[in-house]
């Protein structure tokens, strides 16, 4: 292998190191005076030429009469790249340029011109080159006749074969040859153009074309042939060959061959034009392998024929994934016995080739084992002995430029003609494997070390070398490690004087070379004892102490050129005190593995034993390009270390640290991934996290990545590696999208095995692809299980993305990752696989199963006689497709057409119809029904196409995710009565278009969160006769366009269904709502109409208690109003000290007043807290709440408080009215029997309020109570309903439901009528009654009183606004609801609910707000302003009496 590799490289890398074409083209005259016949090649034929080559040869007769025939026996060279072109004359010019050829020509071609002198130019670009040709010109007086087989050019300068006419590749320049045009219907064009034959006759053993081209193409691509003996010779090509144009790459065609009778097979290779590193292999048996392999030819060397002597015999054609040339063209025949080599030709030890002598000893190896080039008696290195006379003498190593052989021991003496002077040694090429392939040259006739002046290995050496000696010896010597180089070339030559270095050049110290100034100190030895790298500083300063001040920049020899492979350096750093030493990696690119920077404690060694150092003294290695950002290092001095190793393969800049010092502790930056050292930290970017590369010494860095672990996979020193899926061998997670990158090292490719392979068809992918661009040069894309055992990639990188949705989890993929060189490609496949091309390897039964397994060129399905499709779908025949083809049966009816005619996709109805199901067309609707139970594989083999689907009757129980996937194209679909219980989230993917669902008549209790979410167009929903009790969170999300929504239990309405936090978020869409729960009408408010099918609770209301801020606010503020002025009242009448009854009574009557007013500011507060508990939701808890003991608490608070208010108003109004009316009468209260009174007031209202708190209930005709829990007499209870079917409408549904419609009401809860309009309108039209009367009276006595009259008018006014504020504030109190409650029971009007809670706030509480201030406050502010008026009085009284006093002690 490693011979192959040395020839395989040595077209691609060094044909130009020539600079010049002297030497390669040979002499450029030839005389054809004395010769008839003269052979042209091109440079180093028949190995590939160089490029940039212009070579030119003239040709001259001196005869007038006669011509120049060219016979073209070999021509193969680049297209339109490299050309040959033929003049006449002596001078190369365009204008009289007669032939100019290019590419290929056949051996048929002869270019005839009759002149004296002609000229040839051959003229190649810089790109890649082909094997050139082999001409023969030949000098003839007379007219040259074309063979029978061929035809002149209309120019009568070419003759061609007319097996190469009408081909559409234009031998003749220029041509006006009429083409027998053949029907591509029926007939056969024969190659040469000449006939057409009919289309049955190719094939059939007989060879009807003049050329026999009908029986050609009769054996592609990888087929059995077998009984040669009885059907004659056979033509094997390579495809395309017969076209004229290049072979396809990635191919892999595998003949095989069968006799039963003993014989041999013999190969005759006509034509062999190929890319060196596609090839041709020649076996035995059956079995493809390298022990069965005898021949392998590739590139430009190839036995003459090849003999195998066995029953059975292989061939393989092979071409990688560059371009191809024109091919192979063999002929082979079966012969009886053993057949052997002609005499002249040379027996490969195989057994196996038989090769031309002129291919024996050429460095190629044309036989497998080499034994044309071991086996002879082979001279690399003749004329060992040179003398050098005035001329200049070349010096090559072996086959220059190609590369020299191993084992070499080459030795050569030079000799000077002159006695004086000296020998001048130019060096024009030095390319030797380093330190193993050594050319030496010393002085003198002794081969000793003491005379040896210069020892050349590797690329460098001097430029020259003047010796002062008439004689000198050359030694070259190479090992056997088949390492490939091209060698030396050396020119040598006399000078009469020494030849000095010139100025730009550097002089050996010992007097031996001239080497070139630019590579003096850059780590190689040029001169014999390296002086040339004495006195160079490539280490820097290797003490470094460290100050806060200051940093050093530590670079690698010579950076940022490439550092030298032979230096090492070692360098210390110190610091005064212990403080944290920071190295920063700035550059780091060195050989990986090879070139190592170390950073040690001061107690380890160098080089560092970096495994055993990690527990032992702090010791870190980098190599490589990846590099931490930096290191932080708590220590008072450190080592560095710098080690190259003279192998290293790699040209790299080194690196560059930058080190600092500070006093104070440094930590990494806070988006730094940090790695813990023994002492100290190590830094990281933080992408270098999870890229595949261990840069912490622990490995923490490429821990806890995920479920796709380190996204770069590197292969440097691992020659396999076994890679899995997540999870693998159990299910791979949902809702991967993993992405690998695999880097392996340069010239070589990566080679994934699949040795398991399991995702969801379908639905996860495997993609790979070339390069480091994920989704770029896709290579393959694996779903389902495949038969790709082999995928490689193009080059040394290669992607691999993991997509997996969620649902349908399997056990995923187990791979083999390795890594092949780039020569290796052709031994991709393992054992019988099948060789694609294109990098791909399948099972062997891939091959004709009807599925395409080889996405680059359908290679495994060519040529197959016989189809067969177990299981799956035999696609029909396409009139204009002559290959058969399966599909899986779950591409049947897909949607998409795999078949060449598209019958997968017809009569679905009867091909993907489960079995008790019915399936028909609707127009082009495909309509399934499934009424008579289902499971799991009914909708495996129903049609993807379906566009409605009925599944009832099922018993599924759990509706898992996935379960509906494919069903794409889905727009209805009815799942009534199938008795599942759970909806797993997830089991809808894939409906992306079913705008209807119904799922009515199961047993699903809850609906989970994201249920509908892969349901993006979802219109209708129906969940009929379904005991939901939960709604979760988001359950709807995603069904942002559904109008539609029946949530109608039957079954458990006497549970709520609770809904938890955002629950119906996402159904801004919706428009009507069917519920049998009312609470549900509450969490929407677009909705157009929403239907309930039970009665609704009279006073039930959606939202808050308190429905908005003005109400929730002047909640607070009137409860804490009546409370605390009540509770001003309460203690500032208890503290009184009442003088007169009528003050003691109005202290009993007012201060009850007080405390049933304050009872109502406790009860106002409690609601206001009620409704900052349950704030927006108390729609959900408002049952709850409403049969809560707090709300009949609150009840009885509010009845006991408005009740006895109204009692102790009336009654203090009475009391008022009989004092005022019949001041003087015996009939009024007294102390006694006001408090008497008092008692009986609250009895009776307690009883009012206990009585119907106690008896409230939903059902109750007697009280209930609301949302403010207090029944007022604002609505009406209906006492019949009236059935009416309403129809849910929409797309698909002719689903009616029975909506009870109210028909006939009755009054409401005779106790809140009996209070509220009986017994408080009683009360209020007294007290207005009596504080009218009383002033009318008052009004009266004051006209009737002497010297009232300038008072009187303000007297009657305040009095009037004293009685009309109590009267007023009794209306505004208790008249609005009584006016309501009228309008309300006697069916007049409507009242809203809400008026309930303004009723709570603005209303009923009135009085308890206004009370304190109407009874008590007021009158303590009149009586402090009577205080004052009489204070006054009393003052002016005195000082009229001291006057008056005055005057009669005057008098």
């Amino acid at each position: 292998m490693m011979h192959l590799a040395r020839l395989l490289l040595l077209f691609c890398c060094c044909l130009g190191v020539y600079g010049n074409n002297e030497g390669i083209c040979g002499s450029e005259t030839k005389d054809m005076q004395n010769t008839d016949m003269i052979t042209i090649t091109s440079p180093n034929y028949p190995y590939y030429y160089p490029s940039a080559v212009d070579c030119t040869w003239y040709f001259s007769a001196n005869d007038i009469k006669g011509s120049f025939a060219i016979h073209f026996l070999k021509f193969d060279t680049q297209p339109e790249k490299d050309t040959l072109t033929i003049g006449v004359g002596n001078i190369v010019t365009s204008q009289i340029t007669a032939l100019s050829f290019s590419s290929w020509i056949s051996s048929d071609v002869v270019a005839v011109i009759e002149e004296q002198a002609v000229w040839m130019n051959f003229n190649s670009d810089f790109a890649k080159s082909s094997r050139g040709f082999e001409i023969q010109i030949e000098r003839v007086k007379e007219t040259v006749p074309c063979k029978q087989t061929s035809v002149w050019c209309d120019t009568g300068d070419t003759c061609v074969g007319e097996v190469f006419m009408c081909t559409d590749y234009p031998e003749c320049l220029n041509t006006s040859l009429s083409c027998e045009v053949c029907d591509d219907e029926i007939d056969f064009k024969c190659y040469s153009g000449v006939g057409c034959v009919d289309k049955a006759l190719e094939c059939d053993g007989i060879r009807n074309c003049v050329d026999g081209s009908d029986e050609w193409a009769c054996y592609e691509c990888s087929i059995e042939i077998g009984n040669l003996t009885n059907n004659g010779p056979i033509f094997i090509s390579s495809p395309n060959y017969y076209f004229g144009i290049p072979y396809p790459n990635d191919l892999d065609c595998i003949w095989l061959f069968t006799e039963s009778e003993h014989g041999t097979y013999m190969i005759s290779i006509q034509e062999f034009s190929t890319e060196w590193w596609d090839f041709l292999a020649v076996g035995h048996g059956h079995n493809v392998t390298d022990d069965t392999t005898g021949v392998i030819v590739r590139g430009w060397a190839f036995p003459t024929s090849i003999l195998v002597p066995y029953m059975k015999m292989w061939l393989k054609f092979s071409s990688n994934h560059a371009v191809g040339f024109r091919g192979v063209l063999m002929e082979i025949e079966r012969r009886p016995g053993t057949v052997e080599c002609l005499p002249d030709q040379f027996a490969c030890y195989t057994g196996f080739g038989c090769l031309d002598q002129a291919l024996v000893c050429n460095v190629a190896g044309e036989c497998m084992d080499w034994s044309d080039e071991w086996a002879s008696p082979c001279d690399y290195c003749p004329n060992n002995t040179v003398s050098v006379g005035n001329e200049v003498i070349d010096y090559t190593s072996p086959f220059y430029p190609l590369y020299y052989p191993d084992n070499l021991d080459c030795f050569w003496r030079v000799t000077s003609d002159h006695s004086s002077g000296s020998l001048l040694i130019t060096f024009k090429t030095i390319s030797l494997h380093y330190e193993h392939d050594i050319l030496y040259i010393g002085i003198g006739n002794e081969i000793t070390d003491s005379a040896i002046i210069l020892r050349l290995t590797g690329n460098a050496g001097p430029r020259k070398a003047s010796v002062e000696d008439s004689s000198l010896w050359l030694r070259l010597t190479t090992n056997a490690w088949g390492q490939i180089s091209i060698g030396v070339w050396l020119q040598i030559e006399w000078r009469e004087n020494y030849v000095g270095c010139d100025s730009d050049e550097f002089l050996c110290s010992n007097g031996y070379g001239c080497v070139d100034e630019a590579t003096v100190c850059d780590g190689q030895d040029q001169c014999l004892h390296g002086s040339d790298e004495h006195n160079c500083n490539f280490c820097g300063i290797e003490d470094m102490y460290l100050t806060p001040n200051n940093e050093f920049n530590v670079t690698s020899p010579r950076f940022p050129r490439q550092y030298p492979l032979t230096i090492d350096c070692s360098w210390t750093l110190v610091t005064s005190t212990r403080g944290t030493i920071v190295i920063e990696i700035i550059k780091l690119n060195t050989g990986l593995y090879y070139d190592k920077l170390y950073v040690g404690a001061p107690n380890a060694t160098i080089p560092f034993d970096v495994d055993e150092a990690i527990e032992g003294p702090l010791v870190l290695r980098f190599t490589g390009s990846e590099a931490p950002k930096s290191v932080l290092l708590p220590h008072s001095e450190l080592k560095m270390a710098w080690d190259a190793s003279v192998w290293s393969p790699d040209k790299n800049t080194g690196f560059l640290v930058r080190i600092t010092w500070s006093e104070a502790n440094t930590t990494c930056n806070a988006d730094d991934f940090v790695c813990p050292l023994n002492l100290g930290l190590m830094c990281l970017y933080a992408d270098q996290k999870c890229d595949g590369r261990r840069l912490c010494p622990t490995g923490l860095d490429e821990q806890f990545c995920g479920y796709c672990g380190p996204r770069n996979i590197f292969l440097e020193n691992i020659e396999v590696l076994n890679y899995t899926s997540p999870g693998f061998p159990l299910q791979y997670p949902p809702n991967l999208n993993c992405e690998w990158y695999i880097i392996a090292e340069e010239n070589m490719i990566i080679v994934l095995r699949i040795k398991s392979f399991e995702l969801e068809r379908g639905f996860d992918y495997l993609l790979t692809g070339n390069g480091l661009v994920a989704g770029k040069e896709k290579t393959a894309e694996l779903t389902g299980e495949v038969k790709i055992r082999t995928i490689s990639s193009r080059d040394s990188t290669m992607w691999m993305i993991l997509e997996t949705d969620n649902t349908g989890q399997l056990a995923g993929f187990h791979l083999q990752i390795e890594k092949l060189p780039a020569s290796e490609i052709n031994a991709l496949c393992e054992g019988s696989d099948y060789h694609c091309g294109s990098g791909f390897c399948v099972s062997y039964n891939a091959k004709c199963d009807g599925f395409t397994d080889c996405y680059a060129n359908n290679a495994d399905e060519l040529r197959c006689a016989y189809i067969h499709c177990p299981g799956s779908y035999l696609c029909d025949k396409a009139p204009d497709v002559n290959i058969s083809k399966c599909v899986t049966m779950e591409e049947v009816c897909d949607g998409e057409i795999e078949c060449p005619g598209g019958d997968d996709e017809t009569f679905c109805d009867v091909k993907k119809c489960p079995d008790d199901c019915s399936c028909q067309y609707e127009g082009e609707s495909l309509i399934v029904s499934c009424e008579q139970g289902w499971a799991d594989k009914t909708l495996d083999n129903m049609a993807r196409t379906s566009n409605s689907l009925v599944l009832s009757e099922g018993h599924i129980g759990i509706l898992e995710p996935g379960i509906f996937k494919g069903l794409a194209r889905l727009f209805t679909l009815s799942l009534e009565g199938n008795s599942i219980d759970i909806l797993e989230q997830g089991c809808f993917d894939g409906l992306y278009n079913v705008t209807w669902l119904d799922l009515s008549r199961n047993n699903m209790s809850y609906i989970q969160s994201n249920l509908f979410e892969g349901m993006p167009m979802l219109q209708e929903l129906y969940l009929w006769d379904v005991p939901l009790t939960t709604i979760h969170s988001d359950a709807f999300a995603g069904a942002t366009l559904l109008k539609t929504l029946v949530l109608i239990r039957e079954r458990a309405r006497d549970i709520s269904i609770t809904v938890h936090e955002n629950g119906f978020r996402g159904l801004a869409a919706l428009r009507k709502l069917y519920v049998d729960d009312h609470h549900l009408c509450c969490h929407f408010d677009t909705l157009d109409d929403c239907i309930t099918l039970e009665p609704q609770p009279p006073l039930f209301m959606c939202g808050s208690l308190m429905q908005n801020s003005v109400l929730r606010i002047s909640m607070w503020i009137l409860g804490i109003s009546a409370l605390i002025g009540n509770a001003y009242v309460i203690v500032l009448r208890i503290r009184e000290k009442t003088k007169t009854l009528i003050a003691a009574k109005q202290a009993v009557l007012i201060g009850s007043l007080a405390v049933s007013d304050c009872l109502m500011g406790v009860y106002m507060v409690i609601l206001a807290s009620v409704d900052v508990y349950y704030g927006d939701e108390y729609f959900i808890y408002s049952d709850d709440w409403r049969s809560s003991g707090l709300c009949k608490l609150e009840s009885f608070l509010s009845l006991l408080s408005s009740e006895a208010s109204v009692f102790f108003i009336t009654l203090i109004t009475f009391d008022r009215f009989l004092c005022i009316m019949f001041p003087l009468s015996t009939i009024k209260f007294h102390l006694r029997s006001c408090r008497v009174a008092t008692l009986i007031v609250w009895l009776i209202a307690f009883v009012l309020a206990l009585v119907p708190t106690l008896l409230a209930g939903p059902e109750s005709e007697f009280y209930d109570l609301s949302d403010v829990c207090i029944g007022l007499p604002l609505i009406t209870r209906p006492t019949s309903y009236n059935i009416e079917s309403s129809d849910v409408g929409g797309l698909h549904s002719a689903r009616t439901f029975d909506l009870p419609v109210p028909e006939q009401f009755k009054p409401a809860w005779f106790f809140s009528i009996f209070i509220f309009l009986g017994l408080n309108l009683v009360c209020f039209l007294f007290i207005f009654v009596c504080y009218f009367i009383m002033f009318i009276n008052v009004r009266i006595m004051r006209q009737k009183m002497k010297g009232a009259v300038n008072n009187e008018r303000d007297a009657d006014l305040k009095l009037a606004v004293k009685m009309s504020a109590i009267v007023g504030t009794d209306f505004i109190c208790w008249m609005p609801v009584i006016i309501m409650g009228l309008l309300s029971q006697t069916g007049a009007a409507v009242i809203p609910l809400q008026m309930y809670t303004w009723s709570v706030v603005f209303i009923i509480p009135i009085n308890s707000s206004l009370n304190p201030y109407l009874y008590t406050i007021a009158s303590l502010i009149t009586d402090y302003r009577k205080a004052g008026e009489k204070s006054k009085s009393m003052a002016s009284v005195s000082d009229m009496s001291m006057r008056q006093t005055n005057v009669t002690e005057a008098e």
